[in-house]
């Protein structure tokens, strides 16, 4: 069975695409496939493994697919996600930032009790405390990465100093066991924008260090430590920056989109797509709507608005189908403005689209346009004339 059949999401009983209601989502499997093969040669050849941010997508069928691939582990950002994850039986789950409230300290022992192994992150001794404080005392132990931080950047110690009197809490409390160290390169920003690679390996140079004073100290507590960062931007050069410690260290990259990537953000960023010794990764989620109205000549409106897609960049619509033939969309495709319900897009005055035409857009940030949908179509192939429904996968926001 695939892994697109196991959410009972019934295949309608013309599965061709044309007679889906607008507007819909659909995820491409044989991108998917695609997807999972790059980065599994990613990993082997950096001597790393996966723990991928299921928050990108909430769906367990596919983070499920991520598992049978050889994911070390799921991670997730919120403990709300953890309790999803455990409950569709995730095997091992990376709480990727602190958790400080203590009903949600006290439900990650329940997970543990029912058989999840969970790891947090710890940035300060007073985190520490307070999982100490309320996680539940017959509960297996819980595991805590120190996760190291830069000065402007997100969360994290911003010295080694703070590093070590952190990992020093989490060594003297035995309902607590010290797993390694992680950080997250994405927030980092420099005075002109975005850190570059060169910013992101000045920043691995810090975890390393860090990773390195508290096993020096002796406070790991497990025999092989994580080292763990490797967003879905810059996971070559994370890759590279622990390479050293690989002989004594699990390094583990947390990249999540790079499994349906896009066709704005991470298409332009990743480093998969720049390196032509790699084969690229390909845009494997995509959202459909109809024309419903050409109010003027040189106006098309689209029914897909900011309740479908996601809008931290304007998506864009690149192909339009009519009757079995597929076109690009006639004019730059770019959603200006993009409403509620509708897209505005601009055309030529005499460009050939009619009321009614499908229209495909590519997406930009696969995390902002998942969490739109209860349900996503899987198809055949989404280059096809007409793509074909085989399954579908259900998200759980």
């Amino acid at each position: 069975m695939h892994w697109y059949q196991l959410d009972g999401v019934e295949v309608p009983t013309d599965p061709a695409v044309t007679q889906l209601s607008t507007p819909f989502a659909t995820v491409d499997a044989g991108r998917i496939e695609h997807n999972v093969g790059v980065m599994h040669e990613v990993l082997r050849g950096a001597g790393a493994v996966l723990a991928p941010h299921g928050k990108t997508t909430m769906a367990p069928s596919l983070w499920r697919r991520q598992l049978d691939a050889g994911a070390w582990a799921i991670t997730v950002a919120t403990p709300a996600q953890a309790r999803v994850a455990a409950a569709h039986r995730v095997p091992r789950i990376l709480h990727a930032g602190a958790v400080v409230v203590p009903a949600d300290i006290r439900s990650l022992g329940a997970l543990a009790v029912g058989g999840a192994e969970v790891i947090v992150w710890c940035d300060d001794p007073k985190s520490v405390e307070l999982l100490a404080s309320h996680y539940p005392s017959d509960a297996p132990a819980l595991g805590v990465l120190v996760d190291r931080g830069t000065a402007g950047a997100r969360t994290g110690a911003r010295t080694v100093g703070t590093a070590l009197r952190t990992a020093e809490a989490v060594r003297a409390c035995d309902r607590l066991t010290l797993h390694g160290v992680a950080a997250w390169e994405g927030s980092l920003r420099t005075a002109n924008g975005p850190a570059t690679g060169d910013d992101v390996a000045a920043f691995c140079r810090e975890v390393v260090e860090t990773f390195t004073a508290i096993e020096s100290a002796g406070l790991f507590e497990v025999p092989r430590p994580v080292i763990s960062a490797g967003g879905s931007q810059f996971p070559d050069v994370v890759a590279a920056s622990f390479a050293g410690l690989r002989e004594r260290a699990l390094v583990v990259l947390r990249s999540g989109c790079y499994l349906t990537h896009d066709d704005g953000m991470y298409h332009r960023s990743s480093p998969f797509d720049a390196d032509r010794r790699t084969p690229g990764l390909l845009p494997a989620v995509h959202v459909w709507g109809s024309v419903v109205s050409r109010p003027e000549p040189g106006l098309v409106l689209v029914n897909v608005g900011k309740r479908d897609i996601g809008s931290d960049e304007p998506p864009r619509a690149t192909q339009l189908r009519r009757d079995g033939r597929v076109t690009e969309f006639p004019g730059d495709g770019i959603a200006r403005p993009l409403n509620d319900q509708h897209a505005h897009l601009q055309v030529i005055e005499d460009a050939d689209v009619r009321l009614g035409d499908l229209v495909r857009f590519g997406i930009s940030h696969p995390c902002l346009t998942f969490d739109k949908w209860r349900t996503l179509q899987v198809i055949d192939d989404c280059g096809a004339p007409v793509p074909a429904v085989i399954g579908g996968i259900q998200t759980w926001f």
